[in-house]
């Protein structure tokens, strides 16, 4: 999709110098246009520069000048898990990056199965979660002409599951990983300064807690159901057997069975 001559020349900012908010008003008007259209560039008249944002946030006594030809360039995608933390983030980056959140995890293991082979190395099956559909399709969208997509999710195994997730929705050679200690204005810039690769081993161990969890609540709940239900009868509801305590009651009731089994020498 081509901006015509006659629509930017009948804008009187771009005859002559433009001030900084000019500047950002073309350049959020030139992607309103690219965002509805199926280009991922806009081409621009021989007598506009190349509105970069760099360019724009160097300076307020920003001037066009005429270059050859022109690309209006889109901006890189910057993702975090929280809205709150990409609401400040955007502040300090003001229009140089897209900023957007989600909302916490995007893709889980399918509920109403299992969704673990047991018989295959634990294998797993995971999806979109049902209600992040619209929010993943939406990413996807803006980093198809975002020219970098940067994960910027938590640095724990969780955050580190989420960024591996994301990746896998993407164009991974336009991926990158960065994490932000603290949200200042020095700790984001000090971040997007460090750009790092997924950790593998923290996925793993995100993965298998995961699996660890699915197996116990698939597995033992149904016993721990059972068991209450039938020997305690104001136990109404269905409980989740948890993986840490379930591990912790087999082992207290091993240790107890040793106990009473015990004969003393004496």
């Amino acid at each position: 999709m081509a901006v015509s001559n006659e629509v930017l020349s009948s804008c009187p900012c771009v005859t002559r110098e433009i001030d900084l908010l000019k500047a950002i008003f073309i350049i959020s008007l030139l992607e309103a246009l690219m965002h509805f259209s199926s280009a991922s560039t806009i081409e621009i008249p021989e007598f506009i520069k190349v509105l970069s944002v760099s360019d724009i946030e160097a300076s307020s006594d920003f001037k066009i000048k005429s270059p050859k030809r022109g690309i209006f360039k889109t901006k890189p995608l910057l993702i975090v898990e929280s809205p709150s933390k990409a609401s400040t983030i955007s502040k300090y980056l003001k229009v140089a990056y897209e900023v957007k959140s989600t909302i916490g995890h995007i893709k889980e293991l399918p509920e109403k199965r299992l969704s673990v082979d047991i018989e295959n190395d634990f294998a797993i099956e995971e999806e979109v979660i049902e209600d992040k559909k619209k929010l993943v399709n939406e990413l996807k969208k803006i980093s198809k002409t975002a020219p970098e997509v940067i994960i910027a999710t938590d640095s724990d195994r969780e955050g580190e599951a989420i960024a591996a997730h994301i990746a896998s929705e993407m164009d991974k050679s336009k991926i990158s990983r960065v994490i932000f200690t603290e949200i200042t204005k020095e700790g984001v810039e000090a971040g997007l300064n460090d750009r790092k690769e997924i950790d593998e081993d923290l996925v793993k161990a995100a993965t298998t807690r995961r699996i660890v969890d699915r197996l116990f609540g698939y597995k033992v709940s149904p016993v721990l159901w059972s068991t209450l239900q039938k020997n305690m009868k104001f136990v109404q509801g269905r409980l989740s057997a948890g993986r840490v305590q379930s591990s912790a009651l087999k082992i207290i009731i091993e240790r107890e069975r040793l106990r009473q089994s015990f004969n003393s020498a004496l």
